[in-house]
């Protein structure tokens, strides 16, 4: 190997040991390279309620919770501000048209609540895809 060669490497690796130490708070490769260090797992990481692609659940009255949202992805280079604006826009008019909130609960039997949420899923698919969302 050559000398600058060996600098560069010897560079390297003290940035990565500055960076790990900095990072975790104790000498993770300082000495020798390629070990590794436990270290904490980081807080459990939720995504927001508010996300576009964060599923709400609601309690159909049966003391059971169900996943009601639809996947959405944005097509025409929508932000994520925007993304947000539509899923709530288009809930709003989904819950308007169908006359049914998976945000809130029901004492309908399951079968009657099956078909109520069939229809807000149709109608809020609808409002996302005229936005240019593609549904699933």
């Amino acid at each position: 190997m050559s000398a600058q060669v060996s600098i560069f490497r010897n560079s390297v690796l003290a940035t990565i040991a500055m960076v790990a130490i900095g990072a975790a708070g104790n000498p993770v490769a300082a000495a020798g390279g390629g070990q590794y260090a436990a270290v904490q797992p980081p807080a459990t990481a939720t995504t927001p309620s508010n996300s576009p692609s964060a599923p709400r659940r609601d309690s159909s009255g049966n003391g059971q919770s169900r996943w009601t949202d639809l996947f959405a992805y944005p097509k025409g280079g929508q932000t994520t501000d925007q993304q947000v604006r539509d899923r709530d826009e288009c809930h709003k008019w989904a819950v308007q048209q169908s006359g049914f909130d998976p945000a809130q609960p029901s004492q309908d039997k399951p079968t009657d609540w099956a078909a109520k949420r069939e229809n807000y899923l149709r109608a809020e698919a609808a409002c996302l895809t005229a936005r240019n969302y593609s549904v699933k």
